[in-house]
């Protein structure tokens, strides 16, 4: 079927040459350089992508092998009057938690876990004083040990509960319930492209998607996401990609080594009239009819209807005979002093001299 409303170079989209859509597979194992991590990489296209006006994620395959308690995410330690109490990193269900803390923990002082109503309470002979480290939520952000109204980073005391960073006395139930669940989202950095916001504490991160969490571990997942397509403000050239995989507090996440996958549609232009006509109103300044128009002097003139600035062999005509004064035209001069240079008639009828190059004004 034919349509009858389309304009060549007007309408967005007029044929299948106006455009093309590649889906480029990225692995992270193939990252432009081998010292940086599976999650905050470079990676290097095959060839350069020219004049692309949209990106968009279409896929994601995130090997589930990060671990809930880390060092790296500091929620694996707390003191307990002078002393520090740690647990190796790895995952956990709240009983395994607690039992792992237990076996740290000195004589007199006992930990357990309520089934019931997902709590856990610290028991001690004696007074004694706890301090869960409130952790830094970015790398830029020293640690504090100062009381918080509630904890926005990743603590050992936050995963059991306490919503407090200091305790004192001889018996301490948690305010909250124990989690051990992993992180229920991360967020996917591609250069700085975002359609996705998020705000931390103290810092702001423009993704471009969101990507949710399954509980299950060793499991590859990707499929449930949240992203739009990301357009660009101008034709761009892209010959490769920086990636960033965090977690909520936009801390690069670990995946103990192991390498993940996207995949992303990048739009080209191919169409010149779709380029220049469908990106001027919000990209590009508006023509003006009275300047020329850059073209190599070997070409043709213009037609009729888009005129020439450049002298006509005759007399010069225009259109409106009643403001104008007909000239003859100014040849073009071979005096010495303008070697090199050439008249050419401006937009009032006025000759100038210009200098000689592959490219004339018009």
């Amino acid at each position: 079927m034919i349509r009858d409303d389309e304009i060549y170079g007007k309408n967005p989209i007029v044929s299948a040459n106006d455009y093309r859509r590649h889906i480029v597979n990225i692995d992270t194992r193939f990252r432009k350089s081998a010292l940086d991590t599976p999650t905050d990489c470079t990676y290097a296209f095959a060839h350069p992508y020219k004049n692309l006006i949209e990106a968009r994620l279409l896929s994601v395959e995130i090997p589930q092998t990060a671990y809930t308690f880390s060092a790296a995410k500091q929620n694996t330690r707390f003191t307990l009057q002078t002393t520090q109490i740690l647990i190796p990193d790895g995952n956990y269900t709240p009983a395994s938690l607690v039992a792992a803390i237990q076996l740290q923990l000195p004589t007199g002082v006992t930990l357990t876990y309520n089934e019931a109503n997902g709590k856990a309470t610290l028991t001690s002979v004696s007074p004694i004083t706890l301090t869960f480290q409130t952790q830094p939520t970015s790398s830029q952000t020293p640690p504090q040990t100062t009381p918080t109204p509630y904890p926005t980073s990743p603590t050992l005391g936050l995963a059991l509960g306490f919503l407090r960073s200091v305790y004192t006395g001889t018996t301490f139930t948690s305010e909250s319930v124990v989690q051990t669940q992993p992180d229920p989202y991360w967020l996917l950095s591609v250069e700085d492209w975002y359609t996705v916001e998020h705000k931390t504490a103290d810092s702001y991160l423009p993704c471009l998607a969101k990507i949710i969490v399954p509980p299950t571990a060793n499991t590859v997942f990707g499929h449930d996401l949240r992203t739009n397509a990301f357009t660009f403000l101008r034709p761009t050239d892209l010959s490769q990609v920086r990636l960033r995989l965090v977690d909520r507090q936009g801390v690069p996440v670990d995946l103990n080594g192991v390498n993940f996958s996207l995949s992303l549609e990048l739009t080209e232009v191919m169409n010149i009239n779709l380029y220049g006509e469908t990106l001027r109103p919000s990209v590009l300044p508006p023509p003006n009819p009275l300047r020329g128009t850059l073209r190599p002097s070997g070409l043709p003139p213009p037609g009729p209807l888009r005129g020439t600035l450049t002298p006509p062999p005759g007399p010069l005509h225009r259109s409106n005979q009643e403001n104008l004064t007909h000239r003859a035209a100014i040849p073009y001069q071979s005096d010495p002093s303008l070697t090199g240079m050439r008249i050419v008639r401006n937009a009032s009828g006025s000759a100038a001299a210009a200098a000689a190059s592959p490219y004339a004004f018009t």
